[in-house]
């Protein structure tokens, strides 16, 4: 399963923030308006991150926000790249798209954390974020900028009225929405299907495997996967003795083998990244129940 690498994208967020501000002199509130309105910037969630991180910040600026380079400076504004850096990490560890993040949480309030929170544990900006947002949703900023009501919402997209209203102030809903509804909602604000629905981004990245937490749920989906319930871990490689008759899967961050009889066979890669693509997403959730920053 390929890695990625997770610092390497929040660096250059940040580093394209500060240089929008910096170097091409947009305040806050622009950069905010034109990432929401850019699915430029859905690369997390098309699990294309290559197609961020392979352009250069001057052609990003220059594309997709219109905007030149009006000073020269070899600095960066130390409150904007830890905002990007900010906004990855809650994207992914919170499961909101990151342009949805921008509608609901503006980047000039973002800004406004760094003084009391730059110096603290990455998980406290996640959960000041996350309690900030529990009441906000796309929905409400939508219909705030709309001419509609949610009587006429309600009308229009064939959606209970007493549903809409709590989906107004409780972001939670949201995960009740069908598809349909959420065709229907994009279509009447003219948004994309985003803003309605949750990420589904988890990133793979190697240094997973040094927490040991995670190489239990991997170890527990491959054991589902492949039936067998004796799985063990190895870092380095090293054969494991086992009685002739004895069945078990030894496991590196690269490949797992299946050990019968002393006889050896690969697992499918396919089989393979299953037990890691779940595991992520477990991962995820207890980052999220123990207070620890995912990423």
């Amino acid at each position: 399963m390929k890695s990625v690498n997770i610092n390497e994208i929040k660096n250059k967020f940040g580093y394209l923030l500060s240089f929008l501000h910096l170097q091409c002199e947009l305040d806050s509130d622009s950069i905010s308006n034109v990432i929401v309105k850019s699915n430029f910037f859905d690369f997390l969630e098309n699990n294309d991150v290559e197609s961020f991180l392979s352009k250069d910040i001057v052609t990003i600026s220059k594309n997709i926000f219109r905007a030149s380079q009006k000073k020269y400076s070899p600095n960066f504004l130390n409150d904007y790249v830890y905002a990007g850096e900010c906004y990855i990490s809650i994207s992914i560890s919170l499961c909101i798209p990151l342009r949805k993040l921008f509608l609901i949480y503006p980047l000039s309030k973002m800004l406004s954390l760094y003084p009391l929170y730059h110096e603290v544990a990455q998980f406290r900006v996640i959960e000041k974020v996350r309690n900030d947002i529990s009441t906000k949703t796309a929905f409400s900023i939508l219909l705030e900028k709309s001419e509609y009501s949610v009587l006429s919402v309600s009308k229009i997209c064939d959606i209970n009225r007493n549903y809409l209203s709590s989906l107004l102030k409780e972001a939670k809903q949201e995960d009740k929405l069908t598809y349909l509804q959420i065709s229907k909602l994009s279509d009447l604000f003219g948004v994309d299907k985003i803003f309605f629905t949750s990420s589904n981004f988890v990133p793979y990245y190697s240094s997973l495997w040094n927490d040991y937490q995670f190489v239990i749920f991997v170890i527990k989906h491959l054991s589902l996967i492949c039936e067998n319930k004796h799985v063990y871990f190895d870092f380095d490689g090293n054969r494991l003795e086992a009685s002739k008759n004895k069945t078990y899967i030894v496991i590196s961050p690269d490949e797992a083998y299946l050990y019968k009889k002393n006889n050896r066979s690969k697992i499918p890669n396919a089989k393979f990244d299953l037990a890691i693509k779940l595991s992520l997403i477990e991962y995820r959730e207890y980052c999220l129940n123990k207070s620890i920053a995912f990423c």
